[in-house]
């Protein structure tokens, strides 16, 4: 059975979801504010103790690990040891973790996107690209896709079988039973949560990157493709069913050349974060 979707039914039914953490959108405009300061970054993250209590014991087992052992006891000492970059990462994907938990969202979705945020992080840094924008895309790409799974679990399993099967991308699956595929309703739940237009692009186009070739598109879609080929979190009904050329050259990808060393920092790095943000 067919299920027409509108705008409207996705806002409405969006409204029902845990309130998306306003920690992360407020470090979403940090990176997008070039006179953001470290104290206003700190500010935020203090505003909710749990993330404050799990950002110091990280940096604790970051300082244990290390010659100099210093016991530390706030953020802003705690950003001395782990860098800024790496709080906004732990914050984002720890801030994002709860809300995939108290969503009731299955643990195979979010470890896909966390698997995806970590290989959009790894060749965004190898291409020139902006790492703290590929994490949080590549975090969220598939929101529509968890969108799916909650509100419409039953069709989405069919959509996801039919997929499986061989019979059609995913895409047009989502597409035969909903009137929509998961790229356009993430990007209709991304409004609604206020994420910037580069996020958006990346969550909309990424199955599709011809459509906007964003770097940050291209480092999406690629990145996905990666952590299906490497099997990190992977979910068999979401992959990509083909590696865009146009986003390869977009980004001077040759995948013919040695990236094994590439590969395996993703592979490590995705391995690792999924058992952070699992605890």
């Amino acid at each position: 059975m067919s299920i027409h979707l509108t705008h409207a039914e996705i806002v409405e039914k969006s409204k029902q979801l845990p309130a998306f953490p306003s920690v992360v959108t407020q470090i979403l405009e940090t990176m997008e504010d070039d006179n953001s300061t470290l104290g206003e970054l700190v500010e935020h993250i203090e505003r909710d103790p749990v993330i404050t209590g799990r950002v110091v014991a990280l940096a604790n087992s970051v300082s244990m690990q290390g010659r100099h052992k210093v016991k530390m006891g706030d953020v802003y000492t705690a950003t001395s040891m782990i860098g800024m970059s790496k709080l906004r990462e732990v914050v984002v994907g720890l801030s994002m973790a709860e809300f995939a938990r108290s969503a009731k969202l299955e643990t195979r979705f979010w470890e896909h996107s966390v698997s995806v945020g970590i290989c959009a992080q790894e060749l965004a840094k190898s291409v020139g690209a902006s790492t703290d924008f590929a994490f949080v895309a590549g975090l969220l790409h598939d929101m529509g896709q968890l969108w799916l799974s909650r509100f419409y679990p039953t069709e989405f399993a069919a959509a996801c079988r039919d997929a499986e099967a061989g019979r059609m991308p995913i895409v047009e699956a989502e597409q035969k039973y909903f009137g929509l595929d998961h790229c356009r309703i993430g990007l209709f739940v991304g409004e609604l949560w206020g994420l910037p237009e580069i996020v958006l692009n990346a969550i909309q186009y990424h199955h599709h990157p011809e459509a906007e070739m964003d770097k940050l598109v291209a480092v999406t879609h690629v990145a996905e493709v990666i952590a299906n080929a490497l099997s990190l979190g992977v979910r068999s009904g979401s992959q990509v069913a083909y590696l865009s050329s146009t986003a390869c050259n977009k980004l001077h990808i040759d995948f013919a050349g040695d990236m094994q060393h590439l590969f395996g920092r993703m592979e490590a790095r995705a391995e690792y974060a999924c058992w952070i943000f699992r605890k």
